[in-house]
């Protein structure tokens, strides 16, 4: 045997050993990158998801700001903006980007608050002076 190939007998152990290590890890960064993916989109889809359902909350305050001023169309605004919350609220909105509600992903089911919290605003008079008192149309 020359020296050569015990050089070469030497390190081929080694070379494999690098090689089979440096395959494991490209499979591992793979199966990572791709979780890492997945936690991203339904970050993003989160995200869209809150800021769809605050533009909605917002439109609901600035219909009752309207009435408060005492200027027209405000009930029609209210009235468009619980729409909104209530189709951001079931999960799914136009756009096609659904979200699943914390009640059906933990398996509860939604309180009645939503509904007590529409109620006295809803059911009030078109000018909506019974739901601040002392701060109808004037």
């Amino acid at each position: 045997m020359t020296l050569r190939t015990r050089i070469l007998l030497t390190l081929a152990p080694l070379l494999l050993l690098t090689a089979a290590l440096g395959g494991a890890d490209a499979v591992l960064l793979s199966h990572i990158s791709a979780r890492i993916d997945a936690i991203l989109r339904d970050n993003l889809r989160s995200v869209d998801y809150m800021a769809d359902l605050k533009d909605a909350l917002d439109e609901i305050d600035d219909s009752f700001r309207l009435t408060l001023l005492g200027r027209e169309g405000g009930r029609a605004r209210y009235e468009e903006g619980w729409g909104k919350f209530q189709e951001q609220r079931t999960g799914c909105s136009t756009s096609g980007r659904c979200a699943t509600p914390a009640p059906a992903r933990s398996g509860r089911k939604p309180s009645g608050a939503l509904g007590r919290s529409r109620n006295p605003g809803h059911a009030a008079s078109p000018g909506w002076s019974s739901c601040c008192p002392g701060r109808g149309r004037r």
